[in-house]
This record gives structure tokens, sequence and C-alpha cells, in this order.
């Protein structure tokens, strides 16, 4: 299943894309939408992370995700493990307006069945749009760790 998300954030696109490989913004930032980040490893152009999940029903859920700078203005993260394996987002950032339109397409490993297809992309906006409310509220990083990993050659 594709869901389109955009959104467009007052900041330039080099201060949002810090933020999406800043750890530690993350983890005090984020801890009701994302809980608990750890750094598991810094690849070349990509990192992986763990994602353990607030407790839902007295479950913790945890993820790994490996997040891949493509270029300048591209981002792919997949999850590899977990219970969203096989979910992919592709985010381009656009400077637009002196900020940066941020556009993400999900994929997600569900069918693409009308109420499914319904109830997932109003949910995942919903959270998204959460999780960008919690990073302006605070202001985005200017690049904490464990940084920007390199573009793909």
């Amino acid at each position: 299943m594709k869901i389109i998300y955009t959104k467009h954030v007052p900041f330039p696109p080099s201060v949002v894309l810090a933020g999406y490989f800043d750890l530690e913004h993350i983890a005090h930032v984020h801890p009701t939408t994302f809980g608990k980040a750890r750094l598991l490893a810094c690849l070349g152009n990509a990192v992986e992370w763990e994602l353990e999940f607030p407790r839902f029903f007295g479950i913790a859920f945890r993820i790994v995700i490996r997040q891949e700078y493509l270029a300048s203005d591209r981002i792919h993260a997949r999850v590899t493990k977990g219970l969203l394996r096989g979910t992919e987002v592709l985010t381009h950032l656009k400077s637009v307006d002196g900020g940066t339109l941020v556009e993400e397409l999900y994929l997600l490993p569900v069918p693409e069945l009308p109420l499914v297809g319904h109830l997932a992309r109003v949910w995942l906006c919903r959270k998204a749009d959460e999780i960008w409310d919690e990073d302006l509220a605070v202001g985005l990083p200017r690049g904490g760790w464990p940084g920007v990993p390199r573009p793909a050659a």
C-alpha cells in the first residue's frame, strides 16, 4: 500500500535533513511517539536505529530501521526487523518559500483494501503530524549525533 504525506517546515533543507539523523533529538523530543531510540551502526551512507515504542496494552514493540542518505535531498528508510518489517519510507526534501517541503512516500506491507487503506492513511498522517508538531515545538536540531552520513556515490 502506498501513502503520500507532505508537510511544509519553516527550516531550510539542511536543517531538516540533520534532524532525520540526530539520535539525541529523536530520543529526547519523541519519547511518546517513537519511544526509546538506540543507534546500532553507522554504515557509510546509512545508519541503523532500534526503536522501542511506548508500551501499548503492556507490550513494547521494537523495530530496526536502516536509514540511507541517498543525496542532499533524498532519504530512504526501511524497517528491517520487527512488527513493521517491510515498511519503507522514501523522503524528498525541496526548498520552498524559505523552508522545506517534505514529501514522504510510505510503502506499507498491507493489502490494498479500501477500508484498510483509509484507516492506515488517517493513522499515519495523524502520527506524522504529531511528530512534526513535537519537532516544531522545540525547533529542529542543527546537526546532532551521529550526524548525517556521507551520501551514496
